[in-house]
């Protein structure tokens, strides 16, 4: 319980140093030439939900660490990785067995990469 008062704390802290950060300015920091913006958006959806209870949307972005500044771990990314990859319609069949992800950049991109479920399904057949 103190460890979830103390993180909500610091979380608070970090919101209250990006006032003004949104959807919006979390997507700029993506080309959206060669990254799928369903991805974009599935990402900052499921994040959203993630931090809820802070009591307000968090600002995300995409340089944030996920152990060293959001203290998410292994088993939570996973978690979001396969929501956010089912969010956005890619397979994650393709995916490489411990891809390296440390940011939510690295994370947006690897899931962006993977082929929809449409296409993977028009290949298998």
């Amino acid at each position: 319980m103190i460890t979830t008062i103390k993180d909500n704390k610091r979380l608070r802290k970090i919101a209250a140093d990006r006032v003004g950060d949104n959807i919006c300015t979390f997507a700029r920091a993506f080309d959206r030439r060669t990254v799928d913006p369903w991805t974009i958006r599935a990402a900052y959806d499921e994040l959203q939900g993630y931090f809820g209870s802070i009591g307000r949307p968090f600002p995300i972005r995409a340089s944030d660490r996920f152990q060293d500044d959001l203290k998410m771990d292994g088993d939570d990314l996973c978690d979001l990785l396969f929501a956010i990859a089912e969010r956005s319609r890619h397979d994650i069949t393709f995916l490489d067995a411990k891809p390296q992800i440390h940011t939510i950049g690295e994370l947006v991109t690897c899931i962006s990469n993977l082929p929809k479920i449409e296409e993977a399904e028009q290949a298998a057949t």
